[in-house]
This record gives C-alpha cells, structure tokens and sequence, in this order.
C-alpha cells in the first residue's frame, strides 16, 4: 500500500474541522460553501489513494477524483456569488449548472461518444450557466452581467473548438484550468476591501488553475521531469491559508469598525469623530475649510423619564436615520453620547449657505415622531463653527458651536411632548 497521500489526507480532514468550525462561529452562506468546497477535496484525496493503491476500478476512481476538484471550483464559485448563495434552492441551482460539465468529465475520462455529442454538452453547459448567472436588473450591473456571458460563452466556445479537433486531454485540462480561474475572478470582484489575505488567496487560486496546463505541458514535453505530488498540491494548502486569513482580517476590520462606531445609532462614535475632526483641522491649514455642527434635543430627558429609556432609544435611533439622510457622504456623522450629535461639513465656508441648511434640518428633525403608538414631537438645538475662521483647534471650535447652540436653546425653551 503507497501512503503517500495519507498526509494530504489528513491535512484536508483537519481543515474541514476547522472550516465547520468558523462556520459555527459565523454562519453565513459563503461558508457553507466553502466547507463543501473542502469536502469535495478530501474525496478527491480518497480517490486518488483508492487509483493508486486498487488496481481494479481505477477510471472510476480517476473519474471521481476529476469531478470532486471540477465540484470543489463550482462551489467557491457560487461561494462568492451574491445572487444564489440562499438556501436550499441555491444548492439546486449550483447542482444543475455543474451537470452538464460533470457529464463531460465522465465520458472524456470513459473515452464515450463523439465530437458532436461533446461539443452539444458545451453548448448545453453554456447556455445552463447563462441562465443561472444572467442576473442582474440594476444599470450599474449591466456591465458587470455582459463581462460575465462574454467570458462564458468564450471559455465554452474554446471548450467546443478542442472537442472538434478532438483534442481529449487538453479539453479536460481547459475545463478544469478555466473553472478554478473564474473562481479567481469571482473571489476577487466579490470582496468589498483588498487586504493581504484577498490578494493571497487570488494568487493560490490562480496557481491552482495553472496546475492543469502546466502539468499537462511537464507530462507531453519534458516527461523525464519528475516534479512531486506535493508540488502540484502546493496551491490548494495555499488556497485554504489564503481563506482563513482573509476570514481573521474581516472580523478584525469588522471589530475596528464596531470600535469606531455607536452600536444604537450606527453613526460614528465620540472616538472616531475625534479622530477625524483633527485630520480635517490640519488639512484646514492648506486651505480645505470644514463647518463643524453640535445638534442637541431639547429636553430628552423627560421623554426617557415619561415614556422609558427603549422608547428614548427608539427616538434616538430615528433622529440619526433623519440626519443621515439630510447630509452628504462626504459629512461625518457622529452621535457624541447622550442625545448630542455632531457633523462635519468638508468644504463648507458659506454661513448663509449653513442657515439655510440647518432650517431644513430643524424641519425634519421636529416632525412628529411615531414610536409605537406614541406621536412624540421634538425641538432640536444647533450651533455651528467654521474652520479656520473661528478656530484651528478642536476646543476652540467646540466652544463656539456650543455656545451658538445654547444660544438656539435659549431661544425657543421648547419642551418635547407626547401625545
């Protein structure tokens, strides 16, 4: 018996422990796939063992090692698909795109059938994954759905083109490289920031792909060669460390982001507002002025003592959902504790302009609010300070708005009421 493959073996057991694992820790649906992905591997592994160490049954096992990595690259594919990844029906859907490409490892392994019945499953696999990746109804996704048909219908035209000039090995080594570079497209566009861990991992799936070319070129043109079997399985433990690093660096990126934010409101926190009134103070130096606004509500104090502390919070809540919707990206939008808020206004100089803004503001922050069967009416108070004119450090300008904005207080010595 040749146990050359028991290391793999166990290697890809244990990282389906740890896969499953992280899964249930943080269950999301590209996990999930991703830890099929894995097991698909682990029977690729059990084939080729089974190839190697059983002489009866060995185009089957080499048949079912094929198709496990052909599974493994349609599995971290639709892990990285924001459009099927839902559910028992995205399973299906998964299963049937793969099928006519799994029948083609099948018979290419078996030697079965003829051009034209190889080159019908190509067209049959092209127009599947057509109709399973053709979405998209959004302007912005227009182009993203023509790059992506235009690439299907040209790995499969390719596909079609080797089946007719009846090129059996390089068709198989084309379906298999083309599956695993596509994985490496989708992983990349998919991801919302390119960290080390990202462009690793893209680099181990390209290489991965590169696997079957190159090897087919080692076997045809230098086959005095000898390269180990741990060579060509390099990138698929490089894959998976790959995977795990990008997984840690989102949930740090996503623990900085809960540092930095207010759990009840989602705006910035006090910390982070900090942090950014003094990057814009010093680009305020190099001509680059900022409006600094403190916003208060009038008496919330009495609304947590009449109504209780989670309608307080409700109330909170839909102020900061108001004003984010009354400001530009560009602001900065902070709750600084209690019911203080706070906005950064970048390029803001025009105080007439700033009026006009804050009245618009106060209109929509003192429409009546309804929280359950509560109709709660609020007055707001606003103070505003620009830099540099009326202050190059944050104390300074923090004393003027305030100051303006207790000033708005006095003025209408409104109370919030409920009704």
């Amino acid at each position: 018996m040749d146990f050359k493959l028991a290391p793999d073996f166990v290697a890809i057991a244990g990282l389906l422990v740890v896969f499953a694992s992280l899964l249930r820790q943080n269950p999301q649906a590209r996990l999930r796939y991703w830890l099929v992905g894995w097991f698909f591997v682990l029977i690729h592994f059990a084939a080729e063992f089974i190839a190697t160490n059983i002489h009866t049954g060995v185009d089957a096992a080499y048949a079912v090692s094929t198709v496990m990595l052909l599974l493994t690259s349609v599995a971290f594919i639709w892990a990285g698909n924001e459009m099927v990844v839902r559910g028992s029906r995205g399973a299906l859907r998964a299963m049937f795109s793969a099928l006519p490409d799994t029948v083609v490892c099948i018979i290419l392994i078996y030697g079965l059938g003829s051009p034209v019945w190889y080159v019908m499953l190509a067209l049959a696999g092209m127009l599947t994954s057509l109709w399973v990746f053709g979405g998209g109804k959004r302007r912005h996704d227009r182009m993203e759905r023509m790059v992506r048909n235009t690439f299907i219908v040209l790995v499969y035209s390719i596909q079609a083109l080797l089946f007719l000039w009846k090129q059996w090995e390089w068709a198989l080594v084309w379906l298999l490289f083309w599956h695993y570079l596509a994985t490496a497209i989708v992983f990349r566009v998919r991801v919302l920031r390119v960290t080390v861990g990202v462009t690793f991992t893209t680099l181990s799936i390209l290489a991965w792909a590169l696997v079957f070319p190159v090897g087919m070129m080692f076997e045809l043109w230098l086959p005095h060669v000898h390269i180990s079997g741990e060579v060509w399985n390099l990138p698929k433990y490089l894959v998976a460390t790959g995977m795990i690093v990008t997984l840690l660096e989102e949930q740090m990126h996503q623990a900085q982001q809960a540092s930095l934010q207010d759990a009840l409101t989602g705006l910035a926190n006090r910390r982070h507002f900090t942090s950014r009134i003094m990057q814009f103070i010093q680009r305020s130096s190099v001509g680059r002025p900022f409006a600094l606004l403190v916003l208060d509500i009038d008496g919330f104090k009495q609304i947590n003592d009449r109504l209780g502390h989670v309608v307080g919070d409700k109330v909170l809540q839909k102020v900061a959902q108001r004003m984010h919707r009354s400001f530009r990206e560009t602001d900065v939008l902070a709750r600084m504790g209690g019911d203080e808020f706070a906005v950064l206004l970048p390029g803001m100089r025009d105080r007439n302009a700033l009026k006009t803004l804050l009245e618009k503001l106060k209109s929509v922050l003192q429409l009546p609010l309804r929280v359950g069967d509560e109709e709660i009416s609020l007055r707001v108070s606003v103070g505003m300070a620009f830099c540099p004119e009326e202050g190059a450090d944050e104390d300074a300008l923090y004393a003027v708005a305030d100051r303006r904005m207790y000033q708005d207080k006095h003025i209408h010595q409104g109370l919030p009421k409920s009704r």
